[in-house]
Protein backbone atom coordinates (compact mmCIF):
# COMPACT_ATOMS: atom_id res chain seq x y z
CA UNK A 1 0.00 0.00 0.00
CA UNK A 2 1.45 3.34 -0.84
CA UNK A 3 -0.18 7.27 -1.12
CA UNK A 4 -1.49 6.44 -4.39
CA UNK A 5 -3.75 3.77 -2.91
CA UNK A 6 -4.74 5.89 0.25
CA UNK A 7 -5.73 9.11 -2.30
CA UNK A 8 -7.65 6.25 -4.50
CA UNK A 9 -9.94 5.12 -1.71
CA UNK A 10 -10.14 8.26 -0.38
CA UNK A 11 -11.83 10.09 -3.54
CA UNK A 12 -13.67 6.94 -4.04
CA UNK A 13 -15.24 7.08 -0.69
CA UNK A 14 -15.59 11.07 -0.72
CA UNK A 15 -17.51 10.81 -4.04
CA UNK A 16 -19.67 8.04 -3.03
CA UNK A 17 -20.48 9.98 0.73
CA UNK A 18 -21.33 13.01 -1.97
CA UNK A 19 -23.66 10.79 -3.95
CA UNK A 20 -25.15 9.38 -0.59
CA UNK A 21 -25.65 13.01 0.28
CA UNK A 22 -27.70 13.79 -2.88
CA UNK A 23 -30.13 10.53 -2.26
CA UNK A 24 -30.99 11.91 0.97
CA UNK A 25 -31.64 15.24 -0.11
CA UNK A 26 -33.72 14.19 -2.94
CA UNK A 27 -35.27 11.25 -0.47
CA UNK A 28 -34.20 8.09 -2.15
CA UNK A 29 -33.20 5.01 -0.29
CA UNK A 30 -29.81 5.31 1.68
CA UNK A 31 -27.21 3.03 1.26
CA UNK A 32 -25.72 4.09 4.68
CA UNK A 33 -27.18 4.81 7.98
CA UNK A 34 -25.60 8.22 9.35
CA UNK A 35 -24.35 5.88 12.12
CA UNK A 36 -22.35 4.14 9.77
CA UNK A 37 -20.93 7.53 8.37
CA UNK A 38 -19.81 8.84 11.47
CA UNK A 39 -18.26 5.64 12.64
CA UNK A 40 -16.41 5.24 8.92
CA UNK A 41 -15.56 9.35 9.02
CA UNK A 42 -13.72 7.95 12.56
CA UNK A 43 -11.74 5.50 11.01
CA UNK A 44 -10.56 7.49 8.42
CA UNK A 45 -9.16 9.45 10.63
CA UNK A 46 -7.40 7.04 11.42
CA UNK A 47 -6.31 6.19 8.62
CA UNK A 48 -4.93 9.59 8.00
CA UNK A 49 -3.23 10.14 11.05
CA UNK A 50 -1.59 7.17 10.33
CA UNK A 51 -0.23 8.22 6.64
CA UNK A 52 0.93 11.62 7.95
CA UNK A 53 2.57 9.91 10.99
CA UNK A 54 4.95 8.23 7.81
CA UNK A 55 5.40 11.30 5.94
CA UNK A 56 6.47 12.80 9.01
CA UNK A 57 9.20 10.09 9.49
CA UNK A 58 10.39 11.18 6.40
CA UNK A 59 13.33 12.78 5.09
CA UNK A 60 12.50 16.08 2.93
CA UNK A 61 14.13 14.41 0.02
CA UNK A 62 12.23 10.93 0.89
CA UNK A 63 8.91 13.25 0.68
CA UNK A 64 10.46 14.81 -3.19
CA UNK A 65 11.98 11.90 -4.28
CA UNK A 66 9.21 9.43 -2.90
CA UNK A 67 5.79 11.90 -4.04
CA UNK A 68 3.05 9.08 -3.66
CA UNK A 69 4.97 5.32 -4.20
CA UNK A 70 6.63 4.83 -0.94
CA UNK A 71 5.16 2.07 1.04
CA UNK A 72 3.12 2.81 4.37
CA UNK A 73 4.01 1.46 7.55
CA UNK A 74 2.29 -1.79 9.09
CA UNK A 75 0.18 0.85 11.31
CA UNK A 76 -1.25 2.73 8.11
CA UNK A 77 -1.76 -0.55 6.03
CA UNK A 78 -3.22 -2.13 9.74
CA UNK A 79 -5.82 1.25 9.85
CA UNK A 80 -6.15 1.07 6.24
CA UNK A 81 -7.22 -2.61 6.67
CA UNK A 82 -10.02 -2.04 9.88
CA UNK A 83 -11.39 0.92 7.31
CA UNK A 84 -11.56 -1.18 4.51
CA UNK A 85 -12.93 -4.23 6.46
CA UNK A 86 -15.38 -2.25 8.11
CA UNK A 87 -16.23 -0.61 4.69
CA UNK A 88 -16.96 -3.77 2.95
CA UNK A 89 -19.57 -4.69 6.18
CA UNK A 90 -21.53 -1.71 5.88
CA UNK A 91 -22.12 -1.62 2.11
CA UNK A 92 -21.42 -4.79 0.54
CA UNK A 93 -23.09 -3.48 -2.41
CA UNK A 94 -20.60 -0.70 -3.49
CA UNK A 95 -17.50 -1.82 -1.68
CA UNK A 96 -17.61 -5.74 -2.33
CA UNK A 97 -14.81 -7.73 -4.45
CA UNK A 98 -17.59 -8.39 -6.72
CA UNK A 99 -19.11 -4.60 -6.93
CA UNK A 100 -15.65 -3.23 -6.89
CA UNK A 101 -14.86 -5.09 -9.74
CA UNK A 102 -18.12 -4.64 -11.79
CA UNK A 103 -17.94 -0.59 -11.22
CA UNK A 104 -14.53 -1.03 -12.36
CA UNK A 105 -15.95 -2.60 -15.84
CA UNK A 106 -18.91 -0.10 -15.81
CA UNK A 107 -16.50 2.29 -16.19
CA UNK A 108 -13.73 0.77 -18.63
CA UNK A 109 -16.86 1.03 -20.90
CA UNK A 110 -17.56 4.61 -20.24
CA UNK A 111 -14.14 5.26 -20.87
CA UNK A 112 -14.56 3.28 -24.21
CA UNK A 113 -17.62 5.21 -25.22
CA UNK A 114 -16.51 8.77 -23.99
CA UNK A 115 -13.32 8.38 -26.93
CA UNK A 116 -15.12 6.37 -29.08
CA UNK A 117 -17.98 9.10 -29.19
CA UNK A 118 -15.06 11.95 -29.23
CA UNK A 119 -13.69 10.32 -32.14
CA UNK A 120 -17.25 9.53 -34.30
CA UNK A 121 -18.69 13.25 -33.34
CA UNK A 122 -15.43 14.84 -34.05
CA UNK A 123 -14.72 13.63 -37.37
CA UNK A 124 -18.08 14.84 -38.36
CA UNK A 125 -17.77 18.32 -37.14
CA UNK A 126 -18.35 21.21 -39.11
CA UNK A 127 -17.33 25.05 -38.82
CA UNK A 128 -20.30 25.87 -39.74
CA UNK A 129 -22.34 24.06 -37.19
CA UNK A 130 -20.19 23.79 -33.96
CA UNK A 131 -22.48 22.11 -32.17
CA UNK A 132 -21.00 18.34 -32.95
CA UNK A 133 -17.29 19.41 -32.01
CA UNK A 134 -18.67 20.91 -28.41
CA UNK A 135 -20.82 17.54 -28.11
CA UNK A 136 -17.10 15.78 -28.73
CA UNK A 137 -15.56 17.73 -26.36
CA UNK A 138 -17.81 16.94 -23.60
CA UNK A 139 -17.51 12.76 -24.76
CA UNK A 140 -13.49 13.47 -24.43
CA UNK A 141 -13.84 15.36 -20.96
CA UNK A 142 -16.34 12.49 -19.72
CA UNK A 143 -14.15 9.48 -20.83
CA UNK A 144 -11.06 11.35 -19.44
CA UNK A 145 -13.35 11.28 -16.03
CA UNK A 146 -14.33 7.79 -16.17
CA UNK A 147 -10.81 7.19 -16.70
CA UNK A 148 -9.41 8.53 -14.01
CA UNK A 149 -12.62 7.10 -11.50
CA UNK A 150 -11.57 3.72 -13.21
CA UNK A 151 -8.13 3.63 -11.92
CA UNK A 152 -9.21 5.12 -8.26
CA UNK A 153 -11.59 1.86 -8.51
CA UNK A 154 -8.67 -0.14 -9.66
CA UNK A 155 -6.57 0.65 -7.09
CA UNK A 156 -9.46 0.36 -4.28
CA UNK A 157 -10.36 -3.27 -6.22
CA UNK A 158 -6.67 -4.48 -5.41
CA UNK A 159 -6.58 -3.06 -2.28
CA UNK A 160 -9.61 -4.05 -0.97
CA UNK A 161 -8.22 -7.98 -2.35
CA UNK A 162 -4.61 -8.00 -0.66
CA UNK A 163 -6.10 -6.47 2.61
CA UNK A 164 -9.27 -7.68 3.26
CA UNK A 165 -9.26 -11.08 1.12
CA UNK A 166 -11.69 -12.78 -0.80
CA UNK A 167 -13.99 -14.16 2.03
CA UNK A 168 -17.42 -14.77 1.21
CA UNK A 169 -18.60 -15.37 5.48
CA UNK A 170 -21.57 -13.57 6.66
CA UNK A 171 -20.99 -10.80 8.91
CA UNK A 172 -23.01 -8.14 11.09
CA UNK A 173 -24.25 -5.28 9.39
CA UNK A 174 -24.49 -2.06 11.40
CA UNK A 175 -28.33 -2.48 13.22
CA UNK A 176 -27.74 -6.42 13.35
CA UNK A 177 -28.93 -7.16 10.07
CA UNK A 178 -26.92 -10.13 8.49
CA UNK A 179 -24.96 -9.84 5.35
CA UNK A 180 -22.72 -11.96 3.44
CA UNK A 181 -19.28 -10.55 2.44
CA UNK A 182 -18.78 -10.50 -1.66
Amino acid sequence: MNAFDVRAVGWIVTRDVCCEAARRYLRVRSRLPVAALEELAKRWTEVDAAVRSDRKAMTLGERIILTGSASSSNKSEAAMQQFLERLVVLCPELYGNQALGFRCLVNLIQVVAGFFLFLILGRYASPDDPTLGQAAIVFLLMGCWALTTGFQLERMYRLVVHLVGRRTAPTERLGGERSSKT
